[in-house]
């Protein structure tokens, strides 16, 4: 990751739609390496991680990861039922 001349408005890494169901355990611990080798880079930037539908098989797993990483923002993917946010939070 360089500094770019201009500053997005966020930096979004997404875990749920662009990621195959067969790489998602490795998108997590890409994620868990970008924080580890750039966090001091990404402090610069308004982070937000999507993950996946809480009815997924994949959610819990997640929630672990975001946990962890505490990006400034978590992304819900495709909310259904507003009690979704308030499990999430």
């Amino acid at each position: 990751i360089k500094e770019a001349k201009t500053k997005p408005d966020a930096l979004v890494f997404d875990l749920e739609d662009s990621v195959k169901p067969e790489a998602k355990d490795m998108a997590r611990e890409n994620l868990v390496k970008i924080f580890e080798n750039y966090g001091e880079v990404l402090q610069n930037y308004f982070v937000i991680i999507r993950g996946n539908n809480e009815a997924s098989e994949y959610y819990s797993r997640d929630i672990k990861v975001l946990k962890t990483l505490k990006p400034n923002a978590i992304l819900l993917a495709k909310v259904e039922d507003k009690k979704e946010i308030k499990r999430c939070e």
